[in-house]
């Protein structure tokens, strides 16, 4: 019979715990670089006209839900073009926390979130 002792799935789950802490720890930093490089890779495609900007993730790793309907942010056009409500959405999902903002603060501090730096 190969049953498994009683003690063992306690002991088991407590060996196992710290190794899973550090997968996570490790996941974490890669979601940091990799968005990280696309802030980089979108800094040197400067205006995103000739070449589009790429998606640059929260800080959660996530993008906004599809049924906000927002715009791709692919250039410093689509950044300009931005309504209020669609600036006020992409800059909820970038600065959850952040106060109520001008549509024109809100668009420079999400053009500084996906790697744009110049003025708007």
């Amino acid at each position: 019979m190969n049953a498994v002792p009683a003690w063992f799935n306690g002991a088991f789950q407590a060996a196992l715990a710290p190794i899973l802490q550090e997968v996570q720890g490790l996941r974490d930093d890669v979601g940091r670089m990799r968005r990280e490089l696309v802030v980089l890779s979108n800094q040197a495609k400067g205006d995103g006209l000739r070449m589009p900007f790429a998606a640059v993730h929260d800080e959660n790793g996530n993008l906004p839900s599809p049924a906000l309907n927002l715009p791709e942010l692919q250039n410093i056009n689509v950044l300009n073009d931005l309504t209020h409500d669609q600036a006020l959405g992409w800059y909820q999902h970038y600065f959850p926390e952040g106060a109520n903002e001008s549509r024109t603060a809100m668009v420079n501090q999400i053009a500084h979130y996906i790697g744009y730096f110049a003025a708007l």
